[in-house]
C-alpha cells in the first residue's frame, strides 16, 4: 500500500530533474511550465496514489481473511502482473535509450513524454498493489495445512 506513492513520487521527482536539465539558454531557469507542474503537482499525485491504494487495501480485508482459494484464471493473471511490469519498465528503459544517445549529454525526453511515463508507471503500481490488495485467500493460506497438523 505504501510502496506505490512512494515509487510515483520518485519517479514525478525526475520531472524537475528534466526541467532543470532543459533550461532556458539566456536565462538559465528551469523549464517552464514543466518546472512548475511538477513541483505543484508531485505531493497531489502521490497522496491520490496512497488513497486510492489504501481505499483497494480496506477494502480488500475480508477478501484476503477468505478461506476460498483463487481459480486458476486468477493465479495466472496474478503471475502475469509482475511480468507485465518488467516489460514495461524494460520498454521504458528501452525508449531512453534509443531515444537518448549515450555520446550526447543534453538530450533528453520530451516533457510530454516524460509525463506519459509518469502516467503509466502511476496507474501500473496502482493495478498492482489493487491486485494484491483484493487476492483471496492469501491470509489463510496456511489455515488448513495448520488443522491437518493440529
Amino acid at each position: 500500500m505504501l510502496v506505490p506513492p512512494i515509487g510515483v513520487f520518485f519517479i514525478e521527482a525526475t520531472l524537475s530533474d528534466l526541467a532543470l536539465a532543459l533550461p532556458d539558454p539566456k536565462t538559465r531557469a528551469p523549464l517552464e511550465p514543466l518546472w512548475e507542474t511538477a513541483n505543484n503537482l508531485s505531493i497531489p499525485i502521490a497522496l491520490t496514489v496512497l488513497i486510492v491504494c489504501a481505499t483497494m487495501w480496506h477494502i480488500g480485508r475480508k477478501r484476503r481473511r477468505a478461506e476460498s482459494q483463487t481459480g486458476q484464471r486468477t493465479r495466472r493473471q496474478r503471475t502475469a502482473l509482475p511480468y507485465i511490469t518488467v516489460g514495461v519498465v524494460v520498454a521504458a528503459v528501452v525508449r531512453a535509450v534509443s531515444a537518448l544517445p549515450v555520446r550526447n549529454p543534453s538530450a533528453h525526453l520530451a516533457p510530454g513524454e516524460a509525463w506519459f511515463w509518469v502516467a503509466v508507471f502511476a496507474v501500473l503500481l496502482v493495478v498492482q498493489s489493487t491486485a494484491l490488495s483484493l487476492q483471496q485467500g492469501v491470509e489463510t493460506a496456511y489455515a488448513e495445512s495448520d488443522r491437518l497438523s493440529s
